[in-house]
């Protein structure tokens, strides 16, 4: 037997849209700066930020070229789907070849150009280090505490 069941109709046109997450589905509702990768239900969407994008939660929801793009990051051809180019300087600079390709370099030469205005600002270098083996303020601290030792570097790092 089924029971007479109304439902209201702004919730039958908001369950109905296109790009609204499902009932039981894990995303909200999908907005113009979200991606669905093909082949991917519309709640499992990319939003375009860091823990999408770094594939955190497992579920590599970034793994279109659209998705890529709008997460700053170019896979080569050649490469594995961890291999991409995320447009830093330390990828850039990497020579494993990651950014060789013309759509990673002109990503690297316009991420460049928006370092290059602030570059200084969060960097130091410590006495007795070349000016390419600076302090970034960030994961040198970590990964790097050595060219992080001097106090001016030690300040930087706490902030």
């Amino acid at each position: 037997m089924v029971k007479n069941c109304r439902v209201h109709p702004t919730h039958w046109l908001i369950s109905t849209q296109a790009g609204t997450a499902s009932a039981f589905g894990t995303g909200g509702p999908l907005s113009e700066d979200n991606v669905v990768c093909p082949g991917n239900d519309p709640s499992d969407y990319c939003d375009c930020e860091e823990n999408d994008c770094d594939n955190e939660d497992g579920r590599d929801l970034c793994f279109c070229d659209e998705a890529r793009s709008c997460c700053g990051q170019v896979l080569c051809p050649g490469f594995d789907d961890e291999e991409y180019c995320d447009c830093t300087e330390e990828d850039c600079d990497n020579e494993d070849g990651r950014c060789g390709c013309v759509a990673a370099q002109e990503c690297c030469e316009g991420s460049d150009e928006d370092s290059d205005e602030d570059s200084d600002e969060d960097e130091v270098v410590c006495p007795g280090f070349d000016d390419d083996d600076y302090c970034d303020c960030e994961t040198d601290c970590i990964e790097k505490p050595e060219q992080c030792a001097c106090a001016e570097a030690q300040a930087c790092c706490s902030d």
